[in-house]
């Protein structure tokens, strides 16, 4: 079997792009059309609510159907909780006021579009309209002239958003940035996959194989001093691990009470987990490229965290009702998109 190269679970917490936006919502509803909400005397049409709602459950439904079967709209998040749609549909309208609030910021921000930006809009509007089938377009009553309005509430909400931190100066201190570096090989107890998806367990006859292997492995490597060299040598998959006191980098809780333990150089297994058996090898106190990559994400939460703070005390101050008859017409009860 070929040597995998070695990968990286990177362990710096995933950065939040400042207010995510996928899709922001648009002006007051055109004549005719029914208003699902009013936020500060402006207008919110349904048609929006309905595209948010759809595109939203698209993107739900590829993620959960195969998981939770084809009923999980109506079961509930969690014991007590609201159901996936009703959980669905709040987060629809928090996106909704929230892109509101940001645009009915704009002169104050001097926002505005640049013709790049209007051109970059339009070439947006044809790969949406071109990647989505006619039936996932109908349901969300995504024409090409509400794509293009929504898009174009994008960019501007994406700017105020950027504006209102500009001049935000966050600060992180070598302690919350630094991280050190771990290298662990797993031998997984959790059995096999077949290349349709079909499990089979690891029978007590194999995971004491496993067993065996993992140990020698963990001699090898203590021979070595080199759990990468080992890794050559027996064929396994490496994978480093960036920690420090405020995470454990994705790794196993078992593994980063041990490799907290350990100096630098060190190695320990086999440890055993419900996932299989893991060795590892401390590898530095302080890794500098993820140190750096480090700082630069935190700063960038810390001021996705200002940005929010400032859009809180918009809400704070708004008045945003909802207009629950209308928005009660927009069911999510069952599974609308099968791929």
């Amino acid at each position: 079997m070929k040597v995998q190269k070695k990968k990286r679970n990177w362990t710096a917490p995933l950065l939040a792009v400042i207010l995510v936006l996928l899709l922001s919502g648009g002006c007051a509803g055109h004549t005719g059309e029914k208003t699902v909400a009013v936020l500060d005397g402006e207008e919110i049409s349904l048609s929006e609510a309905v595209f948010y709602t759809r595109m939203n459950q698209l993107q739900w439904e590829r993620s959960y159907v195969e998981e939770l079967g084809t009923k999980f709209w109506t079961e509930p998040v969690s014991q007590g909780g609201p159901t996936f749609g009703e959980e669905l549909k709040s987060q629809v309208m928090d996106t909704i006021c929230q892109i509101h609030l940001m645009n009915a910021h704009m002169e104050e921000y001097q926002v505005s579009l640049t013709a790049e930006e209007t051109e970059e809009i339009a070439q947006r509007v044809d790969h949406f309209m071109e990647t989505y089938g006619r039936d996932v377009l109908k349901e969300a009553g995504a024409d090409r002239k509400l794509v293009e309005k929504l898009l174009t509430q994008r960019f501007l909400a994406d700017k105020v958003a950027e504006a209102a931190v500009a001049d935000y100066e966050a600060q992180v201190s070598q302690e919350e940035a630094a991280l050190s570096r771990m290298t662990y090989c797993l031998f997984s107890t959790m059995g096999t996959y077949d290349t349709e998806g079909g499990h089979r367990e690891a029978t007590p006859e194999e995971i004491i194989e496993i067993r065996e292997e993992a140990e020698a492995f963990a001699r090898r490597t203590k021979e070595l001093q080199s759990i990468t060299a080992a890794a050559e040598e027996f064929s396994h998959t490496c994978v480093d691990v960036f920690f420090n006191d405020y995470t454990n980098g994705g790794a196993h809780e078992a593994v980063a009470e041990r490799m907290r333990k350990l100096s630098p150089g060190e190695t320990d297994g086999p440890i055993e987990t419900e996932e299989g058996y893991y060795v590892i090898q401390y590898i530095t106190p302080l890794d500098e490229e993820a140190t750096a990559e480090n700082r630069e994400m935190l700063l960038l939460m810390k001021k996705e965290e200002r940005c929010r703070e400032i859009y809180e005390g918009w809400k704070a101050e708004a008045d945003f009702v909802i207009d629950q008859e209308v928005w009660d017409t927009v069911q999510v009860d069952r599974v609308l998109f099968t791929d």
